[in-house]
This record gives structure tokens, sequence and C-alpha cells, in this order.
């Protein structure tokens, strides 16, 4: 089976990427990895594959891990002393220095992301830039609560290519405290990307084509509708493999997509969508995908980027409904109804005069690794 769309087979756009949970294992070589992945550099696309679409969605992924300065809880400052607490304070802890910051007690987040390839003639067949994009509040956790922790490091993880030990299969590709994510102009919208080229013959990873985003117009001329197939990859914190990434793989079905503007994971109106499909801590990040095909062609499917799964609709002890990030878990009931970012919103992202005026400084600079 091959998954087509307009200028591209989604076997011969997707870079193969997988990520692994093994956040400790990787030494000098992560640093050096590092100034290569937040390179803006375009790379080619990888040989075409025939493999089935959810073994291609499961190297669509990578995970994310964020390092945050421990926020202490009222509780824990209520039983420290005067000047325990005065160390605490947000302008104190501005004076100190990396490596006095390194030995206060972190915070470790976990989540998900994917590459987008924005394609580019200007650097050659098949090829573009690409973008490592998340939730914002993967990138900026506590943003959601309007109280976005002090981030201290980032650690992008994936699985690397051929046959290496166990050992050597847990790698991380970058690691940074320097990672310049940026986000929307609309604070409502809960999404966040950064320039990210680790070499595809390195890392076993799969890129998503621009051009396979789910646009609005598509939705209001009826392509895509309630009751659509949709499927996602994402980290399964229970369970992240053991010598290699492995990501859980979940489907449902689009369950609404409302007119009006419904509250995001960013607690601000704006545009989402939602699937009945069981989202919980550690999926926020993932890619979601939905069949337009319908069998209009036969027995097949047309996967295409539905958008980035952000958070749950979940019941609470009291039968009252409320919307979260599914960054962390809950222990309230999960009502299996997911919140997504829309498709369109990650290509006006992309697409807008600031990365738009990134690339093609890229290119005036760079005439000759353009041709």
């Amino acid at each position: 089976m091959e998954l087509s769309y307009p200028h591209f087979s989604i076997a011969k756009v997707l870079t193969r990427i997988v990520v692994i949970y093994a956040l400790f294992l990787c030494g000098p070589l992560c640093i050096q990895a590092a100034a290569q992945a937040a390179s803006a550099a375009p790379v080619p696309s990888p040989a075409p594959t025939t493999a089935a679409f959810p073994s291609q969605l499961r190297k669509t992924v990578v995970f994310i891990q964020t390092d945050c300065l421990h926020r202490p809880t009222a509780e824990e400052l209520q039983k420290m002393s005067q000047p325990e607490r005065e160390a605490w304070a947000p302008e104190a802890i501005e004076k100190l220095k990396p490596a006095e910051l390194a030995k206060l007690p972190q915070d470790h987040h976990s989540g998900t992301g994917f590459i987008v390839i924005v394609p580019d003639d200007r650097a050659g067949k098949d090829a573009g830039f690409r973008y490592l994009v998340t939730n914002r509040h993967v990138a900026q956790p506590g943003i959601e609560d309007g109280k976005p922790c002090k981030v201290l490091n980032y650690s992008i993880l994936m699985n690397h290519k051929g046959t290496h030990s166990d050992a050597t299969l847990h790698m991380k590709v970058a690691e940074s405290s320097l990672l310049n994510w940026q986000f929307p102009d609309d604070q409502s919208v809960d999404l966040a990307f950064v320039p990210f080229s680790p070499p595809v013959n390195e890392w076993d990873s799969l890129a998503i084509p621009l051009d396979m985003c789910i646009t609005k117009q598509m939705v209001e001329g009826g392509q895509v509708v309630e009751g659509d197939p949709v499927i996602f990859a994402g980290l399964f914190v229970q369970y992240a493999g053991s010598s290699r990434l492995e990501p859980i793989v979940r489907s449902g079905t689009i369950a609404m997509i409302p007119t009006d503007q419904v509250t995001t994971t960013l607690q601000k109106l704006g545009r989402i969508y939602l699937a009945e499909v069981h989202a919980f801590g550690g999926n926020s990040g993932s890619p979601i995908f939905a069949d337009i095909n319908k069998f209009k062609t036969g027995i097949g499917y047309d996967y295409k980027l539905l958008g980035v799964v952000s958070g749950e609709v979940y019941e609470q002890n009291d039968f009252t409904i409320r919307t979260a990030s599914s960054y962390t878990a809950s222990l309230n009931a999960n009502s299996d109804i997911s919140m997504i970012v829309p498709a369109d919103e990650v290509k006006n992202l992309l697409l807008a005069p600031g990365p738009q005026k990134e690339r093609d400084d890229y290119v005036k600079a760079h005439p000759l690794a353009t041709q």
C-alpha cells in the first residue's frame, strides 16, 4: 500500500524518525549532535519505502524531555526558613550561574514531537527545510497554567540507524538548554517549533511534508467530517522501550469540528478539533492523521495530517467536564475525547514571514549548498 498526496508520495517524503526513552546514556556525542540537529540547513528526502502506514507512523515521532527547575509548592515553602524562602525568589534564581542551577532540584517532563519538512526547490530536488514541532506546553511546561517553568535543558530522543548493540541504540540526537523555540502570535494556539535537521543517514526518522496537512478549506468543503477514522503515535510513559523507542499507536474517530471557538489547552478561546481517541500523559505533541478516503477509491487509505494532540477532556468526580493538557496524567476520569490543534495552524506557523525570511537568508548565505 502506498499513500499519496499532491507532489509527494508518503513513501518518498517522510524522513525516518523514532525516539528513545533512555535519557541519560549519551555522552560527548550529544553535545556535538546538538549543533547539527538545531541547524536550519535543508536536507534531502530518503529513499522510497513501501511499508504500511502504521509502520511509517511509528517513525514520525520523537520524544522530548524538558528539564525544569523545581518550583516549590506552598507546603514546601511553608516548611522552609526565611533565608531558604528568599533563595527561591525569582530574582534570586535569576542571579544563579548554570553550575549552581544544576545543583537544585529539577522536574522532568516528557512529551512527543515530530518533524515537518517545508519543501523548497532552491534546496534541490525532493529537499527542504526541517522543523521540530510540538505543543507549546511541552517546550514550555507550566505555560498552560500561566506559570512557565525555568527550563534548564532539553533532550530530543531518537533511535539510531544500523545494526548496533542495544546500548548504542539509546541515543540523544540533541541536548541543549538553548533550543530557540518559536511560538505563534495567537496565544490560544498550543504549538512550538524549532529548526531541526539531524543527519538522515544516522537517525531512524520520517519527516512529514507540509503538503500533507489538512487545511481549513478541506474541512469547510466536507472532505473531512465527524466520524472519519484517525490514528496517532506517541510516547507511552509506562513503557517507552528498553533497547529501542517504542511509540504507542492509538486510533479512533473525529468527534466534533466546532464552528465556534473553544477553550484550548492554553486556557484561551481558539480553534480546535475534538477526536474520540484516548490520549494521556506523554501524548502531547503527537501528530494525528485522518483517513479522508472513505472508500471513495475502493478499499484503501488516504491519511493526511489532521493536527497535533494537545490535551484531553476529562470528567471530575462531581461529573463536571474540564480540559487539560495531555502532558501529564490526571487522576480524573478520561472521557476519551482529545483536543487537536488543527494542522493548518502548523502550516500557517511554518509559512509565516519570520520562518520564510530565515529560509531566504540561508539560501542567500549558502548558494552552493542549495544548488
